[in-house]
């Protein structure tokens, strides 16, 4: 007879949760797309909330949602929808940011009869189809420990995806002990994600 663990009742389950998406491309559907601003220096941005919806990831943020859900219900931490990528729309100038319109246009070209159409209105992106590059991304959790997360980088059309025309990103890493005259990224406007509030569905 196998014993019982003396922690058995509060060891964490690994039920499939922690699984990693690889970086790389995914073919991937608008949920939702909102302006928001950000909290520390008030800037405009748009989040674009998405699920994977081809391949062997299919549904992967909607699985791992779900998961959160069930465990938030035994008291864990509350659950938050993971397949966010966040842009700037426009330049510190007040300028269209690259990384902006090109999400768009990947927008537009992936979806047939599909249009951009000004004021946007973001409602209208609901269920359009754009492909995303993820790339691994280091941060520093609590504990000064360097972590590793995926997150989408860049945006790119449907049938680069599935072409495969296109370099799995470069791993984005923390630089504690940089020069003064080195910069972490360069200074053009990139599409940039930052950890913003839940998704409420």
């Amino acid at each position: 007879m196998l014993r019982k663990p003396e922690d058995y009742d509060q060891a964490q389950a690994y039920d499939g949760e922690l699984e990693r998406l690889p970086a790389g491309g995914y073919v991937c559907e608008i949920r939702k797309m909102e302006e928001k601003v950000t909290p520390r220096t008030g800037t405009i941005m748009v989040t674009v909330s998405f699920d994977i919806v081809e391949g062997k990831y299919k549904d992967f943020f909607a699985k791992q949602y779900q998961r959160m859900k069930a465990r938030e219900t035994e008291g864990g931490r509350p659950a938050r929808w993971h397949g966010t990528y966040n842009v700037f729309p426009y330049t510190r100038e007040g300028l269209t940011n690259p990384g902006f319109k090109g999400l768009l246009c990947c927008i537009e070209r992936s979806n047939r009869g599909f249009r951009i159409k000004w004021p946007l209105n973001l409602d209208e992106f609901q269920g359009k189809k754009v492909g995303l590059l993820f790339r691994e991304e280091e941060y520093e959790a609590e504990d000064r420990s360097v972590r590793t997360v995926v997150r989408a980088f860049q945006a790119r059309t449907v049938d680069c995806i599935l072409d495969q025309e296109y370099s799995v990103p470069a791993r984005r890493t923390l630089h504690r002990d940089v020069p003064e005259n080195v910069t972490n990224e360069s200074q053009e406007f990139k599409p940039v994600q930052i950890d913003d509030e839940d998704l409420p569905f």
